[in-house]
């Protein structure tokens, strides 16, 4: 995926990635040279069971930008705000239930990599652009809420 987030490639364009993966790797030679095999790579399950979802029937309109964008806005604008030790902390009493959303920052390239060391996320960006993000958001589920690490700037 190094390739096609070059602008050469991207030209203003981008993927969405599914939440359950549908792949998964099975060799550590490769391209970036076992960059990540061992710590993120080998990690990768695909989903146990059969999935029920006919995506052949179902209305995928969804996925256009011009439907996209805006519940990728309005997801992002309702995760409440939180720091990353409150994101990381196990649901008790006192931290956010399951099925929270919630919304960490981050400022420059520096904390990013900060976060995702902790988050245990690859921290790479090709092209400025990080891992599996759309407009700069990485979205991941941690302790069942959903967790979206954002810029605290504009992305183009």
């Amino acid at each position: 995926d190094d390739w096609l987030r070059e602008p050469p490639q991207r030209r203003r364009r981008a993927s969405i990635r599914p939440e359950v993966s549908r792949t998964s790797t099975f060799g550590q030679v490769g391209t970036s040279n076992s960059q990540f095999y061992n710590k993120h790579l080998s990690l990768i399950r695909l989903a146990s069971g059969e999935s029920t979802e006919s995506w052949a029937r179902r209305d995928l309109s969804f996925l256009l930008k011009r439907n996209y964008d805006p519940a990728a806005h309005a997801r992002l604008a309702a995760a409440a705000p939180a720091q990353l030790e409150e994101a990381l902390a196990p649901p008790t009493a006192a931290a956010p239930p399951p099925g929270t959303s919630l919304r960490v920052t981050y400022a420059n390239k520096k904390q990013l990599a900060a976060m995702c060391k902790r988050l245990g996320i690859m921290d790479d960006l090709k092209a400025g652009v990080p891992r599996t993000a759309y407009e700069g958001v990485i979205t991941l589920r941690v302790h069942g809420r959903l967790l979206l690490v954002s810029p605290s700037f504009p992305v183009d």
